[in-house]
């Protein structure tokens, strides 16, 4: 599609005849009708594909499995479309999705009904760590540079049948107009850009996976419009403890005595962690026609907790870290009822 789009503005000289769609579209298909009749070939690339062949309300379950099968797991949500349908046999960009296992196993203990879930949180993370750099040093970032560039082989944040994946809902907290966060360097800094100055206090809290406070420190900050604060370093014991498997990072931006703005830190790789099994519980109350209220609970920390209402609908965040007795608060907007379709899990 791009040397496409290039020979119709003329960048690859005057005169030329461009021969991509005659190969692609007709001497192709007819090679691999030739050659291995049963193979199936789309003679489109990923985005043509997703935008002009096929349509999520149209999409049937064998489409979609070819489509994945042919572009990668990267392009799917949910693990139906890659268990049947041959998938072994059609699947033509082993390197890229084993380049996908590598980057999701280094993070994630191995568990394959899960991997698609780990590979988008892995895409997610990834993303994150490098935008809060980036706001940091007061530079500008495009959440797909990121997904171009480092862990992940795809930029599709959201999914081929219309469905947010959760660097969708990360983007959404590491890209708020307010931000508190680790530079990469242990150390926290806030992230203004409002139009207004900002003065409010960090706290940093250390605590264990059951709620337990083991350490807290804060102090005042004072941020200018659209600039970023000073750095200051976290503690260093916060990084010693003998339990830091057990252990996280809670920051906290609290000003007029309201916290504007949160971020939770592990401090090892999900793998190594010692998450509890989570007890997640939830209460799902009906505002509107189409308006629902869900309040997730959950007895231990409950690391990336996301929510499958199983029909086609709006969630106001996903893919969220629940405390040991806290509640998190989502709204869903959705025109079927969605009571008996709700499925709740976690990295625990």
């Amino acid at each position: 599609d791009s040397c496409q789009d290039m020979y119709k503005k003329g960048l690859l000289g005057k005169g030329r005849k461009y021969h991509g769609s005659h190969i692609f579209e007709k001497l192709l298909p007819k090679l691999v009708e030739e050659f291995d009749g049963d193979r199936d070939y789309i003679e489109t690339t990923p985005s043509s594909a997703i935008k002009d062949e096929l349509s999520c309300e149209s999409l049937e379950k064998s489409q979609s499995q070819l489509v994945i099968a042919r572009l990668g797991q990267s392009f799917t949500n949910s693990s139906y479309a890659v268990s049947s349908y041959g998938f072994e046999k059609r699947n033509y960009i082993l390197d890229g999705n084993s380049e996908i296992y590598k980057n999701t196993l280094d993070i994630f203990p191995c568990d394959g009904n899960k991997m698609i879930y780990y590979s988008q949180l892995a895409q997610a993370r990834t993303a994150k760590r490098f935008v809060e750099a980036c706001r940091f040093y007061g530079k500008s970032s495009v959440v797909e540079m990121f997904n171009d560039c480092f862990d992940v082989i795809s930029n599709s944040i959201v999914s081929f049948n219309g469905i947010a994946k959760a660097i969708y809902y990360y983007a959404k907290r590491f890209n708020s107009q307010r931000l508190v966060a680790l530079n990469g360097q242990c150390e926290m800094f806030i992230a203004n850009d409002t139009g207004k100055a900002l003065t409010g206090t960090i706290c940093c809290k250390l605590l264990t996976f059951d709620g337990q406070l083991c350490d807290k420190m804060e102090y005042p900050v004072s941020v200018l419009p659209f600039k970023c604060s000073a750095a200051t370093r976290v503690p260093k014991q916060f990084f010693e403890m003998q339990n830091r498997r057990d252990c996280y990072i809670k920051l906290e931006l609290v000003s007029d005595e309201k916290v504007i703005a949160e971020n939770i830190y592990t401090l090892e790789r999900d793998k190594y962690l010692n998450l509890p099994d989570a007890d997640i519980s939830y209460n799902l109350a009906k505002q509107s026609d189409n308006i629902w209220q869900l309040e997730i609970v959950s007895d231990s920390f409950a690391k990336d907790v996301f929510v499958d209402i199983g029909c086609d609908g709006v969630l106001s965040d996903n893919f969220i870290d629940v405390e040991a007795g806290c509640s998190r608060i989502i709204t869903i907007e959705c025109d079927e009822d969605v009571r008996s379709k709700i499925v709740i899990g976690s990295v625990n």
